[in-house]
């Protein structure tokens, strides 16, 4: 069972390590976005568990804690999201208004766009 565990780990691991090559800026990759923004650190030592990232331990509301996860997992309905699985589909943020295009992604969001 260890060995199992072991090698799970390190299978996991690798796929967090090729989305660490992945520029989310140039690459519609959602495993590039979330490890880019939001991922937490692999602990140096292997034999250590995953670090539960600290909101979960928090007394919030639930309904802020499942928004708070759906956007860390990029589960939202930002265009950037719609695009990635609609062909053809625009990034560009419809609530800002002027001609100045923005992608609607996590950072426009949350600093940039107008309505949000």
């Amino acid at each position: 069972m260890q060995e199992f565990t072991a090698d799970l780990k390190h299978r996991m691991r690798g796929v967090w390590r090729e989305a660490e090559l992945v520029d989310p800026n140039t690459h519609n990759n959602i495993l590039a976005t979330y490890h880019s923004w939001f991922s937490i650190p692999f602990a140096r030592n292997e034999r250590l568990p995953i670090n539960v990232p600290r909101y979960l331990h928090l007394d919030l509301f639930i309904h802020v804690m499942r928004n708070i996860s759906r956007f860390r997992l990029r589960a939202h309905t930002l265009k950037v999201k719609a695009a990635a699985w609609l062909e053809g589909g625009s990034c560009v943020c419809d609530l800002c208004p002027g001609e100045d295009e923005h992608v609607q992604n996590e950072v426009h969001a949350l600093l940039f766009c107008q309505d949000h």
